[in-house]
């Protein structure tokens, strides 16, 4: 990689949301960080090898594309989700309706403000109307809500 581009990679990296880094030793050619770490493009006898997100990043600068780093934050809570529709059903917890997996979101039981966890069995999946309507309710409003939500769901079935 020559100097010039590995200057337009940093810059490639810099517009792409990351923060480049001084290298720690003469074999990095590119050190940055992102919200997963840091990531680095080294030479040496084997030639280029790539650390962390740095293969990726490189390929799709080098094909003149955008790049956008998935954090393992949401990689985690697509999985925890995914976990949620296996154990629920992929259904609105609230009101009932079978919904397509992307038109859900992971609902808090008993919000964070009222002594609510991330466990799972304080977790279900909501359609986005309904996150919105549950909001952070205490839990006691929040069933009188969704069983009325359910209520008029299920009339709705049989008009």
């Amino acid at each position: 990689m020559t100097l010039e581009r590995q200057s337009k990679f940093k810059t490639w990296l810099t517009k792409q949301g990351a923060i480049v880094l001084d290298p720690t030793n003469e074999y990095e050619l590119v050190r940055f960080r992102t919200e997963n770490g840091v990531s680095v493009v080294y030479t040496g006898k084997r030639g280029i090898t790539f650390t962390g997100e740095s293969e990726e990043a490189y390929e799709r600068f080098k094909d003149g594309k955008s790049w956008k780093t998935v954090s393992r934050r949401r990689k985690q809570l697509r999985a925890k989700k995914a976990r949620l529709a296996a154990r629920d059903g992929k259904r609105c917890f609230a009101h009932g309706e079978k919904m397509n997996f992307d038109d859900l979101t992971i609902e808090h039981l008993l919000n964070f403000s009222h002594g609510g966890s991330d466990h799972e069995s304080n977790l279900a999946l909501v359609c986005k109307p309904c996150g919105t309507q549950l909001g952070n309710l205490p839990i006691t409003k929040k069933i009188e809500l969704m069983q009325k939500l359910r209520r008029n769901y299920l009339e709705s079935l049989n008009v």
